[in-house]
């Protein structure tokens, strides 16, 4: 991996419960957990409409150094939320290739 092509920056968030402070109800919540340089590969992207709504999906690759991110995380990359498919490992703890699906919420 040449790690001079980590050039942006995303943040890993992971799923934290909490108490609403209005009804004392649980509430989850994505929190940051790291922040990351990050190499990005834009996949593939398609539009679906699905009853008279248009849902646009993009698919994008993150490669990065070696964290613990499980796919129950979440990326945040120029403002948007990416929820990841697939976790891979490059090398031995080298680094991850992390594929991801922007949410469309």
């Amino acid at each position: 991996m040449i790690w001079g092509n980590l050039r942006y920056n995303i943040i890993v968030k992971s799923l934290s419960s909490t108490r609403d402070t209005n009804n004392g109800s649980a509430v989850d919540v994505y929190v940051p957990k790291y922040n990351l340089k990050a190499g990005i590969k834009s996949s593939t992207g398609s539009r679906v409409i699905n009853n008279s709504e248009i849902f646009n999906t993009n698919t994008i690759t993150f490669t990065t150094h070696y964290r613990s991110v499980i796919d129950t995380d979440r990326i945040e990359f120029n403002g948007y939320d990416y929820k990841i498919m697939m976790v891979g490992e490059i090398g031995w703890r080298e680094g991850l290739e992390i594929i991801c699906e922007k949410i469309n919420e």
